[in-house]
């Protein structure tokens, strides 16, 4: 799972299973418990969905021949929802406060059909508070209203979260990145980790403030967890949406206007436009 403090957020998971006789009739088993709307999950390899109405074991078949599986919570009609690495989905009714402590989130569009691939299959919202935030199961972006951002239809690849890095513990475990680009505002990192059967959780923190550079420096750390037991190397691609970085630049630098750069040391220059 991935959290901000006092936040839940977007949770990916994946993983996979052996069978030693055959690669038919593969399937996987999602334990459901306080099921009282009806769940949407994702299996984004096989590009299929699965709606979890009741508690129980859930039997999710996979292609023949498919060995890994990615399963991710798309929707839970205001339940607060988590699904952890033993597949066990659990979920509560969420009531929240009213006080107002924004933070602005990336959440999917509810009944999003794409005719053409890749579609804006996600949107950045402004949430009362966390709580709101949470029941909506959305990736973190950055705390206060989303401004620039808010009510933006963009892609589903999960944002780089504006933090202060100076008080947050990061759990970053060994790894080697391969490449890396930058193409309007998404960031494409290409990994190399021991692994090959178990999940790999990334997650890009950019610190609050820039440093005064020309142009502004923004330090960052990658969060990474490796929840795989097995011991090849193998590479694992990840993007993340860079937006945050913008609405973040906004808020330091208000008079500024048309193309600017953010430097992300290793990782290039992030170049973008304000009106």
């Amino acid at each position: 799972m991935k959290y901000f403090p006092g936040i839940l957020l977007m949770i990916a998971l994946t993983g996979c299973k052996f069978d030693s006789n055959s690669d038919s009739n593969k399937s996987i088993t999602v334990k459901a418990t306080g099921i009282t709307k009806p769940v949407l999950l994702s299996e984004s390899i096989s590009n299929t969905t699965h709606e979890i109405t009741r508690d129980g074991n859930i039997v999710i078949k996979l292609p023949d021949g498919q060995k890994m599986y990615h399963l991710e919570i798309l929707k839970t009609n205001q339940q607060s929802c988590g699904l952890d690495l033993q597949l066990a989905l659990t979920c509560s009714e969420g009531v929240c406060d009213t006080r107002y402590e924004p933070v602005c989130g990336k959440e999917p569009l509810a009944g999003v059909q794409c005719v053409t691939t890749p579609c804006p299959t996600d949107r950045y919202k402004t949430y009362g508070n966390v709580c709101e935030a949470d029941i909506a199961n959305a990736w973190f972006a950055l705390s206060g209203e989303c401004g620039g951002l808010d009510e933006l239809a963009t892609f589903h690849i999960e944002p780089a979260q504006i933090v202060d890095l100076a008080v947050i513990s990061i759990l970053v475990e060994p790894y080697q990145l391969k490449s890396k680009s930058i193409e309007d505002d998404t960031l494409t990192l290409l990994f190399e980790v021991a692994g090959g059967c178990g999940t790999h959780e990334f997650s890009l923190y950019v610190d609050s403030d820039f440093n005064e550079s020309a142009p502004p420096q923004a330090n960052y750390t990658i969060g990474y967890q490796n929840q795989d037991d097995c011991e090849a190397m193998v590479e694992i691609e990840k993007q993340f949406d860079l937006a945050p970085i913008k609405e973040n630049f906004r808020r330091l630098f208000p008079n500024e206007t048309g193309n600017q750069t953010v430097n992300l040391g290793e990782l290039g220059n992030y170049v973008f436009s304000i009106d």
